[in-house]
C-alpha cells in the first residue's frame, strides 16, 4: 500500500512539474514572439476574423471591422499591431520603452544637436486628437508609430462637423468601434478616452468649433494625472512625429522643455512629409504639425497665477478657447504684453495648432534627412468618404459629391494623379509628387520609414487599393453629365467661358433665346463652335412652366439685328442695347415702344427632366436665368417640395436676374418676387439638403 501511495504521489508531482515547465515554455515563447495573448483574444473576438498570414497575397476586399468596414491594407496593419513583429519576422518593429541605454540615448540626442544629461526616466507623453470619419488605416498607422510611448490618449468626437452638419456617433459608449479604438491604442497602462462634444449654438462654426472641441483634451489630461513635467501632444489622427524624434523629446535636454523662459518659447513643431492618399504619393510639400508643449506651459495644467492672461481671438464670446491674439505671441514680438513681463501666457490646445513654435532645422543636424514627422493625408477607404470630408467638414465645398475629384481641392490633384499612376503629368497640383515615390525619397536620404510602411505587404496592398479607387472614380466621372443652361441668352458675350470652361470640361451647353433676331444673332456668332462641337445647342424657345406660345415684345428700331456689327455703340452688345424683348407680364408698363410677336414656349422643368440627372453619376447643372418675368413661375415650380422633381438640386450655380424693381412696390408682383429672393436659400435647403452657392443672392437686381 505504501509503495502504491508513494508512486501515486510521485506521479502527481511529475504532472505538476510538467505543467510548470510547459507553462514556462509557453510564457517564454510569448515573450520571444511579442504576442500579447490577451490583446489577441480581445481584438480577434471583436474583429470577427482570424489573423491573415502575410506570406500570402491579401485580396483587395472589405471585411466587417467593429461597426465599420475594413480594407485589406488596414487589416494588415491591425495584424501587425497584434503580432508586434513584421520586419522579416526577425527584427522587432518597436523599440523597448522599459530599458534606457545611455549610449544609445546619447547617440539619439546627438542626431538632433541635443544633449543627453543622463536622464534615466522618459518624459511622459499625453496625446490628444479630434476623431470623426478617420479610416482605421490611419488609426492603425498612428497606433503603430506611437506604440508603447503614450501615457494617455484622448480623442474628441462631435455630433456635428466643423461646418455644423449633423453626424452619428461613431465611437459611442459601449460601441464595438470604441472597444477596438481602446484596444489598438491601449497597450500596457496607456489610458484611452473618447470625450463627446455637443454644442448646438449654430454661430459656432469652422475652426472655432474645432478649437472648442480640442479644449476637452486638456480637461481629460488633467483627470488622467498630467503634471507640469509631462509633454502635451496635439495632433490630427493623420499626423505623427517620427518615432525616433519623439523618443528624443522624451529623453534629451530640449530648450522648449528645459529652458523655455517661463513659457516664452514653449512649443516644438514638426517638419512633416506629406503623403497624399498612399505611401508612394509623397508630395513636394512640408507640413508644420503635430505640436508638443510641456505641461508647465499648458493652461489648466500649470496652476500658477503669475502668467499673463493674453487676449484671445473669440467671436461674440462664443469661443472662449480660441487662440491667443498674435500680439501676445512672438509672431508680433509680444507687443501687447507689458515690457516688464516675465511669465508669458499659458497655452490652450488651440495655441498648439496656431501661432509660433520651434521647428528644428533638420538640414543643420547630424542626420541625412529633412523631416521629423509624417502627414498621411486623405488615406481613406473610399472615394465617397473622401468626398464627404470635403463636403461637410472644415471649409466645405457643398458640391464635393458632384465635382471631378481633382477639382474639389488643389491638394486633390496630387491624389488623383497618384491614384491613376499619372505622376509625370502633375502640372495642376499645388504640391506636385516627388519623382520615384515616397519610399525611394526616404531611402535615398537614409531616413526613417513610418512603421506602417515597414509592415510586410502593406505598401503594395494600399497602392493597389488606391488605384482601384481611382479607376472606379474615373469611370463614374466619365458617366457624369454636365448641363449648362442659359435662359434668355440674348447677345451676351460668353465665348471665353463657353470655350475655356464648359466645352473644355465636357459640359453640354444649351442657350435659350426666343427672340428670332437674337436667335439668328447667336447662330451667326457661334456658328463655328456649334459646327465643331455636338454638345453646343442654341434653342429658339421661351422658358415657362407649360408648353405653348407667348407674346414677346420687341423694342422698336432693333427688330432686325442679327449680327454684332449692327449694334450701335461701337458694335458692343451692352445691357442697354440688349434689352430687345420682354415677357407679356410687363404689358402694363407704360412708356415703352414695342411690337408684339408670338414665339414658342417650352415647359422648362419638364424639359430639364429629360436628362434624368442622377446622384449616382454625380451629374451637375449650371443655371443662368434672365428672362424678364418668367423666372418667378419657373423657380416656384422647381422649388416646390411637393414636386418629386429635384433637378434644381443638381445646380452648382444658380444665377437669376429678377426684375421686381420694374413693378410698383405696393403691387403683388413686386411682393412675391421679393419674398422669393428672401426665402430662396431656406427653401432650397429644405428641398435639397444643402444651401445654394453663396453668390446666388448677390446677383439679383
Amino acid at each position: 500500500m505504501r509503495v502504491k501511495k508513494t508512486i501515486h504521489i510521485l506521479f502527481i508531482l511529475f504532472i505538476i512539474v510538467y505543467i510548470i515547465l510547459l507553462s514556462w515554455t509557453i510564457y517564454w515563447h510569448t515573450l520571444h514572439t511579442g504576442i500579447l495573448s490577451r490583446f489577441n483574444a480581445d481584438i480577434n473576438d471583436a474583429l470577427q476574423f482570424e489573423p491573415t498570414p502575410h506570406n500570402v497575397s491579401t485580396p483587395i476586399s472589405t471585411q466587417i471591422f467593429g461597426d465599420d468596414d475594413i480594407t485589406a491594407s488596414a487589416k494588415i496593419l491591425l495584424d501587425a499591431l497584434q503580432n508586434q513583429f513584421e520586419l522579416s519576422k526577425q527584427e522587432p518593429l518597436f523599440d523597448d520603452d522599459t530599458l534606457i541605454d545611455p549610449t544609445l540615448e546619447r547617440e539619439r540626442c546627438h542626431r538632433y544637436n541635443l544633449t543627453y544629461d543622463g536622464r534615466l526616466k522618459r518624459r511622459r507623453i499625453f496625446y490628444g486628437s479630434l476623431i470623426a470619419d478617420d479610416s482605421w488605416e490611419n488609426l492603425a498607422t498612428s497606433a503603430l508609430e506611437h506604440y508603447g510611448m503614450l501615457h494617455s490618449v484622448v480623442f474628441v468626437e462631435s455630433n456635428r462637423t466643423q461646418s455644423k452638419f449633423a453626424r452619428e456617433w461613431r465611437f459611442g459608449v459601449e460601441s464595438k468601434n470604441l472597444h477596438l479604438l481602446q484596444k489598438i491604442f491601449g497597450f500596457g497602462d496607456t489610458k484611452v478616452n473618447v470625450e463627446y462634444f455637443v454644442n448646438e449654438d449654430m454661430r459656432l462654426e469652422l475652426i472655432q468649433r474645432e478649437h472648442e472641441q480640442r479644449a476637452l483634451i486638456v480637461d481629460r489630461w488633467k483627470k488622467n494625472g498630467m503634471t507640469m513635467e509631462d509633454i502635451g501632444y496635439i495632433a490630427d489622427i493623420d499626423e505623427t512625429f517620427t518615432r525616433d524624434f519623439l523618443r528624443a523629446m522624451q529623453i534629451c535636454q530640449v530648450e522648449q522643455f528645459d529652458n523655455h523662459g517661463n513659457c516664452k518659447n514653449p512649443k516644438v513643431r514638426a517638419s512633416s512629409l506629406v503623403f497624399e492618399g498612399g505611401p508612394q504619393c509623397l508630395t513636394q510639400r512640408f507640413w508644420n504639425h503635430p505640436d508638443l508643449v510641456l505641461g508647465e506651459c499648458i493652461d489648466k495644467i500649470n496652476p500658477s497665477t503669475k502668467h499673463f492672461l493674453g487676449q484671445r481671438r473669440t467671436w461674440e464670446g462664443i469661443a472662449p478657447n480660441a487662440p491667443l491674439h498674435l500680439g501676445y505671441t512672438s509672431i508680433w514680438h509680444f507687443r501687447k504684453l507689458p515690457p516688464d513681463t516675465t511669465h508669458y501666457p499659458l497655452l490652450k490646445p488651440s495655441d498648439f495648432r496656431n501661432g509660433p513654435g520651434t521647428q528644428y532645422n533638420l538640414t543643420q543636424m547630424n542626420i541625412t534627412y529633412d523631416y521629423n514627422g509624417y502627414h498621411f493625408h486623405n488615406f481613406f477607404s473610399s472615394i465617397e468618404t473622401l468626398r464627404t470630408k470635403y463636403g461637410t467638414f472644415g471649409h466645405p465645398n457643398r458640391i464635393a459629391h458632384r465635382m471631378q475629384l481633382h477639382q474639389i481641392n488643389r491638394d486633390m490633384a496630387s491624389f488623383t494623379r497618384c491614384a491613376l499612376d499619372q505622376s509625370q503629368d502633375d502640372r495642376e497640383s499645388l504640391y506636385p509628387l516627388v519623382t520615384g515615390g515616397g519610399l525611394k525619397y526616404m531611402e535615398e536620404r537614409d531616413g526613417p520609414l513610418p512603421l506602417a510602411f515597414r509592415v510586410h505587404g502593406y505598401v503594395h496592398t494600399k497602392m493597389e487599393e488606391l488605384r482601384t479607387m481611382g479607376q472606379l472614380n474615373l469611370q463614374k466621372e466619365r458617366n457624369q453629365r454636365r448641363i449648362f443652361v442659359y435662359l434668355g441668352a440674348h447677345c451676351r458675350t460668353i465665348e471665353d467661358y463657353v470655350q475655356q470652361e464648359l466645352i473644355h470640361n465636357n459640359w453640354e451647353v444649351y442657350l435659350w433665346e426666343p427672340n428670332p433676331q437674337m436667335h439668328a444673332f447667336l447662330l451667326n456668332r457661334y456658328a463655328e463652335t456649334q459646327q465643331n462641337n455636338t454638345r453646343f445647342h442654341i434653342l429658339p424657345y421661351a422658358a415657362g412652366i407649360e408648353d405653348g406660345s407667348i407674346q414677346l415684345h420687341l423694342q422698336k428700331g432693333q427688330e432686325n439685328i442679327t449680327n454684332l456689327e449692327q449694334f450701335p455703340a461701337n458694335n458692343t452688345c451692352t445691357n442697354k442695347n440688349s434689352r430687345l424683348s420682354f415677357n407679356s407680364v410687363y404689358e402694363s408698363i407704360k412708356g415703352v415702344n414695342y411690337t408684339s410677336i408670338s414665339v414658342p414656349q417650352r415647359n422648362f422643368p419638364e424639359w430639364l427632366s429629360q436628362f434624368q440627372l442622377s446622384t449616382e453619376n454625380m451629374d451637375r447643372l449650371q443655371l443662368k436665368i434672365d428672362i424678364v418675368g418668367a423666372e418667378y413661375d419657373i423657380l416656384e415650380r422647381m422649388l416646390s417640395t411637393k414636386s418629386e422633381n429635384d433637378d434644381i438640386c443638381f445646380a452648382d450655380v444658380i444665377e437669376v436676374e429678377f426684375y421686381s424693381h420694374l413693378f410698383p412696390k405696393e403691387s403683388e408682383e413686386y411682393r412675391k418676387r421679393q419674398s422669393l429672393k428672401e426665402t430662396f436659400k431656406d427653401r432650397y435647403e429644405k428641398k435639397c439638403g444643402v444651401q445654394p452657392k453663396t453668390s446666388f443672392l448677390d446677383i439679383f437686381s
